[in-house]
């Protein structure tokens, strides 16, 4: 009995294994028509892309700096967002909002989540932002 149950575990875990590993393939692998969030025009006139894979989420709440859309920001509430310390944004973040149109904001100011650890190092490269202003619900941006 006890030589039974060694095998099924043994027989269980390379199952577990190789399936584990199929699926870290098939996330590794990149594809575009997947894994892309717009099909074209991205960052002025971007068009969203059906078959990305998120693509039943609402991601209006995520946007990019208005000059470069290398920079990304997360909406965290209507007026605060957070973002990469390591550079910092312009003057303006932009969102597609959930009716297709581009929606542009000022940025305030930011604060900083750096802190130093017992080896002195800076770990953090987390970034809190301010709107300049609140976004408003009729904007049908979501956070």
């Amino acid at each position: 009995m006890k030589r039974n149950l060694f095998w099924f575990i043994i027989i269980l875990s390379l199952f577990v294994a190789s399936n584990v590993f199929a699926i870290q393939i098939k996330i590794n692998v990149y594809d575009a028509t997947r894994h892309n969030r717009f099909l074209s025009g991205y960052s002025t006139l971007p068009v969203e892309n059906p078959g990305f894979i998120a693509s039943s989420y609402d991601w209006s709440g995520v946007g990019w700096d208005s000059t470069n859309s290398n920079k990304s920001v997360a909406l965290i509430s209507p007026q605060h967002f957070v973002c990469a310390n390591h550079y910092r944004l312009n003057e303006n973040v932009t969102f597609l909002n959930q009716s297709g149109q581009l929606k542009t904001y000022g940025i305030d100011k930011y604060s900083t989540f750096s802190f130093t650890a017992s080896d002195g190092e800076h770990v953090s490269d987390l970034a809190l932002g301010w709107l300049d202003s609140p976004i408003l619900e009729i904007d049908n941006i979501n956070y």
